[in-house]
Parts: structure tokens; C-alpha cells; sequence
């Protein structure tokens, strides 16, 4: 519940700026930037503070619920499928990459005097809140930037606030398909920091996505996994039903964190954060086990 009151708290403040930016529409407001976007990290940040006419298309993939946690925002916005002959078509003034996108695409788009705005995934909080500020004073709304990121902190401490009286002091091991962890860099690592917990597979010396084999599992001993969801058919999933693997970590070992909260740091991160706390408080009231 707790969860879902934040959640639709964010969903309330974005839709009322949405909706009072819409209502006013000055001279200068005018002159903004038109602007496309590519990147669904930078989505949330244009549904929250850039002016609804500058808004020509989002990505499609902000609308799919399982990969945004803003998809009924995005429901009402126009999206693009991405072809270089749909964006010319828009006429944009700004198109939101990621520093991976096409060479070639890019290109075109400044041989049309279009500027091209790279924006990473940010993997940690900090890192999208300088984000944050960069785009908004590339779009020319600096000032609703700034409002909207005092909004996100304050969301984010929220969430903190309401488990500050939980120690948890547990260690969460993130395991995802074919065996795939997450280490020191990656934004599993900052939502479980910032849930209060520790990641088990924090380490330095080692990327921020590694494979780790089952025996490693046993000798880490967290005391629950972190998965993105409970389907565990399909390929690649043998180690999440492995025998030994489910004995030890039962259902009531496992923690569920859905993959629309774990793409990009920055807007989801409160909710992130909130969720995990709500899997943390249900599971660990009924069961501390930490096995020897």
C-alpha cells in the first residue's frame, strides 16, 4: 500500500504539471525546442518538466508497462517508431539519443541542422540528477528542471523515511537469467544501497554485470535473492530452479523487483526504492534466514 500511494503520488505531480504547462503558453514558450525522443530514460524527464508543445514524439517502449514505470503518462503523448525518415518527417529541432545510437542516424540528423542530445542510462541516482539539469537547460527549461528534481529528492527521502526505523542489515544477491549478477556500478547495486540493505555481490574488481556460478552463490550467502520477476520458464533460467538452489532459497527467500524500475536511474528511483523496502518489510518480518 505503501508503495502504491507513492507510486501514485509521482504519477499525480507529473500529471498536474502536465496539465497546469498546458494551460499556459506564452510568447517565449513559443520559441522552445521541438524535440523527439530515442532514449525511454529521457522520457520521464520530458513528460515531468519540458512544455507539452515541445513534445513532438517519445519511444514506443514508454508505453509497454513492463519496461516503464510511466507508461500511463506515455499513453497519451505521441510516439515514433524511430526510422530516420519519421523523425525528418517531424521536423524537429532536438532528437534524445544514447551515447550508442546509431553513428549513422546521428549524422543525418545534423546534416538537417537537427541537434542531437546524447543521454546515458544512468546506473546511479547522482548520476541522473546532473543529467537531469543538463537536459533541462538543453531544452530550455531549466527552471522546471530544477523543480522537478527538488520533487524527485524529496520522493526519494520520502521512501527512505518511511523504513528508517527498519535495520534490515540484510544481504540481497540480484540473480537474473543464465546466471547473471549485479556488482559495484550497476543500478541494482544503488536501489539496494539506498533500500538500506547490501549487495552481496559488491566488488570492485568485477564489472558491474557478471556471471557467477552456483557454488559462488552458497559461498556469499546472502540472505535472499533479488530477482525481476517469479516466471522462472524458458531458457537460460536453469540455475533459478536448480534443486539445491530452490532449497535453500525458497519463495520465501526471494525478493521481487519488476525490470520497468531497474532500466534507468533517475525517475524510478523512488519507486524502486519503495518497493524493494515493501518485499524487505513482508519477507523479513515472517523470516530472518540467514543459514550457517
Amino acid at each position: 500500500m505503501i508503495f502504491l500511494r507513492l507510486y501514485l503520488g509521482l504519477m499525480l505531480i507529473f500529471s498536474l504539471i502536465f496539465m497546469s504547462q498546458s494551460l499556459s503558453v506564452s510568447a517565449s514558450e513559443t520559441k522552445l525546442p521541438r524535440i523527439v525522443s530515442l532514449n525511454m530514460c529521457a522520457d520521464p524527464y520530458l513528460m515531468a518538466f519540458a512544455d507539452p508543445t515541445q513534445i513532438l514524439a517519445i519511444t514506443h517502449l514508454s508505453r509497454d508497462p513492463s519496461l516503464s514505470a510511466f507508461h500511463e503518462i506515455a499513453q497519451h503523448l505521441p510516439i515514433t517508431d524511430g526510422r530516420i525518415e519519421s523523425i525528418l518527417r517531424l521536423a524537429p529541432d532536438i532528437v534524445i539519443t544514447s551515447p550508442y545510437s546509431d553513428p549513422l542516424r546521428q549524422d543525418i540528423l545534423k546534416a538537417h541542422n537537427i541537434s542531437v542530445i546524447p543521454l546515458f542510462a544512468s546506473q546511479r541516482y547522482e548520476q541522473a540528477r546532473r543529467e537531469i539539469i543538463k537536459l533541462g537547460t538543453a531544452i530550455g527549461r531549466d527552471t522546471a528542471a530544477k523543480k522537478y528534481l527538488a520533487q524527485l529528492d524529496a520522493a526519494l527521502d520520502a521512501a527512505k523515511a518511511k523504513h528508517q526505523n527498519h535495520k534490515y542489515n540484510v544481504r540481497l544477491l540480484y540473480l537474473q537469467r543464465r546466471g547473471i549478477t549485479a556488482g559495484a556500478g550497476h543500478i541494482l547495486d544503488d536501489i539496494i544501497t539506498k533500500a538500506g540493505a547490501k549487495n552481496a555481490a559488491y566488488d570492485k574488481t568485477r564489472k558491474s554485470l557478471s556471471h557467477i556460478r552456483l557454488e559462488h552463490i552458497f559461498t556469499l550467502k546472502p540472505d535472499f535473492l533479488l530477482l525481476g520477476t517469479d516466471k522462472t520458464g524458458g531458457r537460460g533460467n536453469d540455475i533459478l530452479i536448480h534443486p539445491s538452489l530452490a532449497k535453500i532459497y525458497p519463495a520465501a527467500r526471494r525478493l521481487y523487483l519488476p525490470e520497468k524500475f531497474t532500466i534507468c536511474a533517475g525517475a524510478s528511483t523512488p519507486l524502486a526504492v519503495e518497493a524493494l523496502q515493501n518485499e524487505l518489510e513482508q519477507k523479513y518480518t515472517h523470516t530472518y534466514p540467514r543459514y550457517k
